[in-house]
């Protein structure tokens, strides 16, 4: 009946399996990379995780059971003939004790070497190394290696341990750099216990952990235990204890480095519990060399705490490991729901300030504009004020009556009688000098309005080609009345050419001032309305930009919205993980009833033994979900 004994073992985990599936399908928001309950829970999966050169290889031989003055050796040999300062694993490793004094060494693309010396072992571990090199990958399926007997503690009982050394994280090599990735990715959610391995002189470097298999280590305290490696190195460690060099002290010292670099969100009690500082491998020997008093305190300490890892590993339960990290799905969802909101929040806050900064470059956008377009306008209005000015010197020009001025002058009784050429000449020069004077003002009128603009130095007295004739002769009197009125006819009719030609060419200088400043004006007026267009296709750009950013901010607050209720109702589903396992317990319980009716005899008594352990499963699996030990309260 043994055959029916196991087939009922293998069908002992269907139904939480089953509830497990329908559970993960219907979660909406977390990333759930954890396959499915195992076929057997009957042993642990513990990754070692960490950098490279940091001890994990060495940490793993040792809690074997492989002695300490063969860590050296044997490290040198798993090395693949890696120089010291590079890394060594080059892909998930599994470590074994061998079942004789020979090492065993299997990868999925070669399969089994048997019988391997140490030196045959170093040379197959180079040539997977060239593989990756070569290819850039191999195989992510674990590497195999049984080290040969003769190297462990004979009185140190086997240990049911099953490690998977993961490559070193942060690899220099760009061909290691993907497998590594790869491994990573692979096998930390298929393992029970992690291991966080790092120099401890960098134990800070936990708060900072970003690889999402690993970054929930402090909520989830029973799945990962914190290993720094060379702890009794660090000279400060030594000060600080005065010492004072225990296990206790030196645990407390670390939990109490690595809750301030958690902001105390841990307290140093609670990562005690989780906390081995060890110091083995090749600074151990070295200590032994340099400080021999040390090495002999330090050596049994570091025994004992490697005994107390190995003792806290091999008591958990595969099934209670299982579940509860099954049931801290709830932590982990609140955790990311945080995180999603804080990002969603972060880029809100960003946007609202690249919102105001938009707002007030408008703003200032806009008062340049109004600057440069008033300046514009200013110039435009001074130009047509310039206009207006001079149009009205302009009219007093052509008011000018200078035909009556002409008349008086020269047609007076005085002048008449007087047939003297001095009394004429006097008349015509008192003409001229009037008129030029009054010619003078007004171009002077025309130069003061256009003060300060680029025209004023080229307004000029106009150049008159008519002059007026005055009358030389020997004798001032004239004797024939006759003679004496055509010369004075002629001077007068010299002055009428000579006053017509000069208001003339001053009416053709004023005029094409007139026209300049027009024709300026009207430029001016282009310009400000290519000014004006071009100010509104800014500003309409502008404000586009920030309409973009309002509807992108009310965008991502809706998004804020959506995704907080999502995670509300994602965890209001993580709430109900309890009804999944409930319910298939009840539905493979009365699937077990009907076949303890209705079946062969074989059938029945499977079925009634898998009732007998779906009765203790079910309890055991409902008191770890609920966080709880078996028996607690």
């Amino acid at each position: 009946m043994n055959y029916i004994w196991d087939s009922a073992y293998e069908d002992r985990w269907s139904w939480a399996k089953k509830a497990e599936f329908e559970f993960k399908q219907n979660l909406q928001k977390l990333d759930i990379d954890e396959l499915l309950l195992k076929e057997e829970l009957t042993e642990i999966t513990i990754g070692v995780y960490g950098p490279t050169q940091v001890g994990k290889t060495t940490l793993i031989l040792r809690l074997l059971g492989v002695n300490q003055d063969s860590i050296e050796t044997i490290s040198g040999w798993l090395r693949g003939k890696r120089e010291q300062g590079h890394s060594a694993t080059v892909t998930a490793t599994e470590y074994k004790r061998s079942k004789d004094n020979f090492f065993h060494l299997f990868t999925k693309e070669s399969g089994w070497k048997k019988n391997l010396t140490g030196e045959e072992l170093e040379q197959a571990l180079y040539d997977v190394r060239a593989q990756v090199e070569e290819w850039g990958e191999v195989s992510t399926d674990q590497m195999i290696i049984e080290i040969a007997s003769s190297f462990f503690e004979e009185t140190l009982p086997p240990v049911n341990l099953n490690f998977i050394d993961l490559p070193g994280i942060q690899s220099a090599e760009k061909a290691e750099q993907k497998q590594v990735q790869k491994c990573v990715k692979r096998w930390l959610p298929l393992c029970e216990i992690t291991l966080l391995v790092d120099d401890a002189t960098l134990i800070n470097s936990y708060a900072q952990i970003e690889d999402k298999n690993v970054k929930d280590w402090m909520i989830e305290l029973d799945r990962f235990r914190i290993i720094p490696t060379h702890a009794l190195s660090l000279e400060s460690l030594l000060l600080d204890l005065n010492g004072e060099i225990g296990i206790e002290p030196v645990r407390h010292y670390y939990a109490t480095e690595l809750s301030r670099s958690l902001n105390w969100t841990l307290d140093a009690q609670e990562l005690s519990s989780i906390l081995y500082p060890i110091d083995i491998g090749r600074t151990l020997e070295s200590m032994k060399s340099s400080n021999e008093g040390l090495y002999k305190r330090v050596y049994p300490m570091m025994e004992e705490i490697l005994q107390e890892l190995r003792d806290d590993l091999c008591s958990q339960k595969p099934e209670a490991l299982h579940f509860k990290h099954l049931a801290s799905i709830y932590s982990k969802a609140e955790k990311h729901k945080h995180v999603e909101l804080e990002q969603i929040t972060s880029k809100l806050t960003e946007i609202e300030e690249e919102i105001s900064k938009q707002q007030k470059f408008i703003r200032r956008l806009l008062n340049t504009h109004s600057r440069k377009l008033n300046e514009k306008i200013a110039l435009a209005d001074d130009q047509s004020e310039i206009i207006e000015q001079v149009k009205e010197v302009l009219d007093k020009i052509n008011a000018f009556d200078w035909e009556s001025d002409l008349e008086d002058k020269f047609e007076t009784p005085e002048i008449k009688k007087a047939k003297r050429a001095s009394e004429v000449n006097s008349v015509a020069s008192s003409f001229r000098f009037d008129w030029e004077l009054k010619v003078e003002q007004a171009i002077n009128s025309i130069k003061k309005i256009v003060y300060g603009t680029q025209y004023k130095d080229e307004i000029k007295p106009p150049v008159v080609n008519e002059s007026i004739y005055f009358i030389d002769k020997v004798w001032d009197f004239y004797v024939l009345q006759g003679k004496y009125d055509n010369d004075l006819h002629y001077v007068k009719e010299t002055a009428r050419r000579w006053i017509t030609e000069l208001i003339q060419q001053v009416i053709s200088l004023v005029e094409d001032v007139i026209s300049t400043f027009e024709k300026e004006r009207k430029k001016e007026e282009r310009k400000i309305k290519l000014q004006q267009t071009k100010q509104l296709q800014e500003l309409s750009a502008e404000e586009d930009n920030l309409q973009k950013l309002v509807d992108w901010k009310e965008e991502v607050k809706e998004h804020l919205n959506q995704t907080d209720r999502e995670w509300q109702q994602e965890l209001e589903y993580c709430q109900t993980l309890e009804y999944f396992f409930k319910k298939n317990a009840l539905s493979h319980y009365q699937s077990l009833k009907t076949l303890l009716k209705q079946g062969s005899t074989k059938t029945k008594w499977k079925a009634q033994h898998l009732l007998f352990l779906l009765h203790k499963d079910s309890e055991l699996v409902l008191t770890y979900l609920k966080g709880k030990e078996l028996g607690s309260k």
